[in-house]
């Protein structure tokens, strides 16, 4: 499947092949501190079916087990586009980037040990329909 996505001001644009059935939700301590959220979604797709139209800014990051992975993000708007592996052979392109982001859920949850608690009460919190003077709304369960 082709997928499209930007950064938010539109300065980094790029384009992929995925499989849709390799989207991961991870929950650990880097990714919550990178995304400044409790999880990070992402979509792997190969390096060579990866295009970026711009210049995106990297920073390598090195994991406690001395993993090493580029996290690469927009410089003027600093929205977090994707990590990859050194060689960029493979990348994990951020979900909430795509511009059909809502068809794209989580298949698999990982480093779960480091999950917020509260994510597993989700139905009994009060969700607004937009910002927080808006009608409260029902979570509808498929």
């Amino acid at each position: 499947m082709e997928i499209y996505g930007k950064c938010y001001c539109g300065a980094i644009k790029f384009k992929a092949k995925i499989d849709p059935s390799k989207v991961v939700a991870c929950h650990c301590k880097d990714c919550q501190v990178f995304s400044g959220a409790p999880f990070r979604v992402s979509v792997i797709s190969k390096g060579e079916l990866f295009k970026v139209e711009g210049t995106p800014r990297e920073f390598l990051k090195v994991s406690e087990a001395g993993n090493k992975k580029v996290q690469g993000f927009c410089e003027e708007c600093g929205t977090n586009l994707y990590s990859s592996d050194i060689n960029q052979s493979s990348y994990n392109i951020r979900v909430g980037c795509l511009v059909n982001a809502e068809v794209f859920s989580p298949v698999v949850h990982i480093f779960t040990d480091s999950s917020v608690d509260w994510l597993t009460d989700l139905e009994s919190q009060t969700w607004m329909s937009k910002g927080p003077s808006s009608d409260p709304v029902l979570i509808k369960k498929k």
